[in-house]
């Protein structure tokens, strides 16, 4: 065992317990759901200008089990 695995560096003990404390990354229903979630979506997000059929398709049935199914959780 060499010292950085007996007594490991303070950088890395704080960024190890800053990731166990983080929360839970937020999915497609919360960017639908959750205004605040949404807007930081759509902030981030690149511009699609032209998606296949099969993508819009795939889209809508998202957005439509995300409002009438509400949170999978």
């Amino acid at each position: 065992m060499i010292p950085e695995e007996a007594m490991p560096p303070r950088e890395i003990v704080e960024t190890q317990q800053h990731v166990e404390q983080t929360a839970e990354t937020p999915d497609f229903v919360d960017a639908v759901v959750d205004p605040v979630t949404n807007a930081l979506m759509c902030a981030t997000a690149s511009a699609r200008v032209v998606q296949p059929e099969s993508a819009k398709e795939r889209h809508a049935a998202l957005v439509q089990h995300a409002l009438t199914g509400g949170r999978a959780r």
